[in-house]
């Protein structure tokens, strides 16, 4: 739920803020009493980890832009609509015309596998289930680190995303992949993607060649002078993940992290992305935070759905 107290159309700060200035490397996360992410996300509601070189990481997600541009291009539209269409939700292809094209991933989780309704990408199986689980990983070592912050027992956050013992795990994992193609059209006007946020426990997004996201900042007071929309990918390089919070994650510590409010703006060349949402399991129980004890995340979601009125938010 976005914070009504603050103006999200100040414009973005001239100079990025020092508690954003430092990536966190990746080995950083498995420290436990290291609380740079956890207070990058308190001050700034994102944080920015860093990838170390020669990880698969980087061959891999340079390997999925190249063949995502290529998939898009190969199928007409007309063609993708009758044939990449699937039932579920959150899952199959999606086209807002002259704005951009997106495919949901999710997958089947024993054994682990593409869905039918995905097999128009057979062609990068090997490829997304290896990018999926590297990212998943990084999310765990995400919340893992949150924990250790937060004080709470390790395990609070992190088992939020496996089945509760004794229930079997459900068809579709209820995280996903996602393939976004930006078209940024020099006779379009709108925005790409306009101001909303995930209503998940975190989203990771691989800074892309092509800059675009942007994340409302809330910092203010005598820790950072600054606020406002932070161009994160113009900021760090090519490869860092930026890390935002989700709606779920937020109201299950008490908002001790603001689900990010973020952004996509125009650029002069199409953009590729490759988000991946970490979400809690439908039948799991969100962990103890006042009001919402007892409260399962599907149910939880589809109230805040129900809420929102962009498309952008339901998501």
């Amino acid at each position: 739920m976005k914070r009504k107290d603050v103006d999200i159309t100040k414009e973005t700060p001239p100079s990025p803020c020092e508690v954003n200035s430092e990536p966190i490397p990746l080995e950083d996360l498995r420290v436990l009493t290291n609380r740079n992410l956890s207070e990058q996300l308190r001050a700034h509601c994102f944080a920015v980890v860093r990838v170390p070189s020669g990880h698969r990481f980087h061959e891999l997600t340079e390997t999925l832009e190249r063949r995502v541009v290529e998939l898009f291009a190969g199928t007409s539209d007309a063609d993708k609509r009758k044939q990449w269409q699937a039932s579920a939700y959150e899952l199959g292809y999606k086209l807002q015309p002259g704005i951009k094209e997106t495919v949901f991933i999710r997958l089947r989780t024993s054994p682990q596998d593409m869905p039918p309704e995905l097999a128009f990408l057979a062609e990068l199986r090997d490829d997304l289930i290896e990018y999926y689980n590297i990212m998943r990983g990084i999310s765990l070592d995400v919340l893992r680190s949150l924990e250790a912050a937060q004080g709470v027992t390790s395990g609070t956050y992190t088992r939020m995303t496996q089945p509760p013992d004794g229930v079997s795990p459900q068809d579709l994992d209820t995280s996903s992949v996602r393939l976004f193609q930006y078209f940024n059209l020099p006779d379009t006007a709108a925005k790409p993607c306009a101001d909303h946020n995930d209503l998940g426990l975190l989203a990771l997004v691989p800074s892309a060649a092509t800059s675009g996201l942007q994340v409302f900042s809330f910092c203010s007071g005598d820790r950072c002078p600054c606020g406002g929309w932070v161009d994160v990918e113009r900021l760090h390089r090519k490869g860092d993940i930026v890390v935002m919070a989700g709606e779920t994650l937020s109201r299950m510590t008490g908002e001790a992290y603001f689900a990010a409010i973020h952004q996509v703006e125009r650029n002069t060349v199409p953009r590729i992305s490759l988000p991946f949402l970490l979400r809690g399991r439908d039948e799991a129980w969100l962990a103890p935070a006042g009001r919402l004890k007892g409260t399962t995340v599907k149910d939880f979601m589809d109230d805040e759905r129900r809420m929102r009125t962009s498309v952008n938010d339901l998501y």
